[in-house]
């Protein structure tokens, strides 16, 4: 029997680990798949000014960079690490962060083809939402899939 293809986005937060809880915990099965998509957050090199020529990127930098891959490698390994231990086909899929975390997640969804989105939700209240905009509302909101958001509070009896 083919099981479904699911994804989950995660990141080093809390919120993602309540999510592939969940998601272990209520929503797997043993014929499904597991699509797992992460945005490399790469930070970006300071604005220089127009007549500064070409930028060199100097050793702060680069020590910035590596430890920002160091910090995805981490926690990619968690989460394949967990996946073994539930017996979980997985994929990973990897991406640069370079648009919105949300545009991407969606973009994503559909090029892998998956049949759910799972993802967390920081919990931001209403005003930041407002400024700063939510990813699992875009996600919700635009995707082709289900989405499933699972609230930074989730009571672990339900």
């Amino acid at each position: 029997m083919v099981g479904r293809i699911n994804s989950i986005a995660i990141d080093d937060s809390k919120t993602s680990e309540l999510a592939f809880d969940w998601y272990v915990q209520h929503y797997h099965r043993s014929e499904d798949s597991l699509t797992i998509f992460h945005l490399q957050q790469i930070p970006k090199i300071p604005a220089m000014g127009l007549l500064s020529g070409s930028i060199e990127i100097n050793d702060e930098y680069r020590a910035i960079i590596r430890d920002s891959v160091e910090k995805t490698r981490a926690l990619l390994q968690k989460y394949k690490a967990l996946c073994h231990s539930f017996n979980i086909e997985f994929k990973v899929v990897l991406n640069d962060s370079y648009s919105s975390p949300g545009k991407m997640i969606v973009d994503m969804a559909k090029t892998h083809n998956v049949d759910v989105i799972i993802t967390g939700q920081r919990g931001l209240s209403q005003l930041s939402k407002f400024f700063l905009g939510s990813t699992s509302d875009y996600v919700l909101h635009n995707s082709h899939v289900p989405v499933i958001v699972i609230p930074p509070q989730i009571n672990s009896t339900e």
